[in-house]
């Protein structure tokens, strides 16, 4: 029994916001960690602004942290879709089913990264992927070499946010 994990289906860019704030099983006295893994990629700017003003707002009610991989750069994603035909198969038919592109959606570089998470009021760490690298359990049984995992983890990141004291 895990009370303390909740899952809510909301649409996250909505204003006014959907996420769970005065609700009777979150606290006020105890921090919150939202997880975001997979959205940012198809969100527009806009939608992005939208998500950041709301899960900012509830952090400042709760307190905590958010963590997501998905703030990628283009960069990053030329590298990867260069690296595999099927992260680029799969790119291109999502796309298709979202009507989105990388211009709408996807950040040029990290400076920009930087730059829109602080414009939306946030704090922003990086974490390298490589540093679970040992800690991975999935490698052998999926026969994947632990060199090739670092080869896909090596720009790799998780970013951990949280509110900027003075927004």
């Amino acid at each position: 029994d895990r009370s303390n994990l909740h899952f809510v289906g909301i649409d996250a860019t909505s204003q006014p916001s959907q996420l769970p704030i005065d609700v009777d099983y979150l606290d006020s006295q105890k921090p919150i960690t939202v997880i975001c893994e997979g959205l940012l990629l198809y969100l527009t700017f806009n939608q992005k602004q939208r998500l950041f003003a709301n899960v900012r707002e509830l952090l400042q009610v709760y307190g905590g942290v958010w963590i997501t991989p998905d703030l990628i750069t283009k960069e990053y994603l030329s590298r990867v879709r260069g690296n595999s035909p099927a992260w680029q198969k799969l790119s291109q038919t999502v796309r298709g089913m979202t009507t989105t592109s990388d211009k709408d959606t996807i950040f040029d570089n990290f400076d920009q990264v930087r730059q829109f998470v602080n414009e939306q009021g946030f704090q922003l760490q990086r974490y390298s992927m490589l540093n679970v690298l040992d800690q991975l359990t999935c490698l052998e049984p999926l026969g994947i070499h632990p060199t090739l995992a670092e080869s896909i983890l090596a720009d790799s990141f998780v970013f951990a946010l949280t509110p900027d004291i003075g927004s």
